[in-house]
């Protein structure tokens, strides 16, 4: 029989997160119909793999898909062909989902009218003080003062509307870009796409400073891309010539969501930390500009 809903998460190299990912999603309450966990596992190496494995071995409901590595993209149009379900839902390998997340995150779609859904985003209680730092700065909350993008971190679509669209653009080979381009073709079309607040994952924050820097450039990689297909390339030239301006506004927007989470030196140091991460952003994004002029 097959389960109304596909959990789909591409993974990379990550066998130890995941675990406790599919721990999470054991214990989620099902949906009117069921759902079915489909695990993409995009070219990890050893030891990684066998950790992808025994993981998804532990939990009855989750079949593994290995694959070469092409990006989280091509990774999630693979679990999108390898399920069955009406509706379509994602989830990023290192974020664990609350109990009733599924429910939550599909309600919304029981209005025709929907085409997506995505859910909110939250921190999971730091293990180290990189950890702490990327708690402290919400850079992975994605809050949107409009929602325009249902972030595969934790988001639904209707299978319709991912075939009616192609899937995910394979061109981008990093995470980052990939879900808002859908969120925008999507839209284009005429699809509604909601926020479901309620429906929530938490996202465990990485484990060195370096790795996310590292993370960050690639995001701006995946941003150029973005900007290009959206005609919106001017955007990415200004934040690079004005740079300046541009870190002098991110440093705010972190320095206002610090506030009462540390000392001001401590503070300072993590909006320090944060504008360095925004610098290999545009250094990505610049990158990528070049790799397609």
């Amino acid at each position: 029989m097959t389960a109304a809903v596909a959990v789909v998460v591409p993974t990379y190299d990550r066998g130890r997160i995941l675990a406790d990912t599919l721990a999470a999603l054991q214990r989620v309450d099902p949906p009117v119909g069921g759902f079915e966990v489909v695990v993409v596992d995009d070219g990890s190496p050893e030891p990684s793999a066998s950790a992808v494995a025994n993981a998804v071995a532990a939990f009855p409901a989750a079949r593994l898909l290995r694959r070469a590595n092409a990006g989280p993209a091509a990774a999630r149009n693979a679990g999108i062909a390898a399920s069955d379900g009406a509706l379509v839902a994602f989830l990023d390998d290192d974020c664990a989902p609350a109990p009733d997340w599924l429910v939550r995150l599909t309600q919304p779609l029981a209005d025709e009218g929907v085409g997506g859904v995505g859910g909110r985003v939250l921190s999971a209680p730091p293990a180290n003080w990189v950890g702490r730092f990327c708690s402290a700065v919400e850079y992975a909350t994605g809050v949107q003062p409009e929602f325009e993008n249902a972030a595969t971190a934790n988001a639904c679509y209707r299978r319709s509307l991912l075939e009616a669209l192609g899937g995910f653009d394979e061109g981008f080979r990093f995470p980052g870009g990939d879900d808002p381009d859908l969120s925008r073709r999507a839209r284009a079309a005429g699809y509604r796409l909601v926020f479901a607040p309620d429906a929530v994952v938490y996202h465990a924050e990485l484990d060195s400073y370096p790795e996310f820097v590292r993370h960050m450039y690639r995001r701006g990689i995946g941003e150029a891309r973005l900007a290009q297909k959206a005609g919106s390339r001017i955007r990415v030239v200004a934040r690079a010539v004005l740079l300046p301006l541009f870190l002098a506004r991110t440093s705010a927007i972190a320095w206002r969501a610090t506030a009462g989470k540390g000392t001001p030196a401590l503070r300072a140091t993590w909006v320090a930390l944060e504008a360095l991460g925004r610098v290999a952003f545009v250094a990505g994004s610049v990158r990528g500009l070049a790799a397609r002029a």
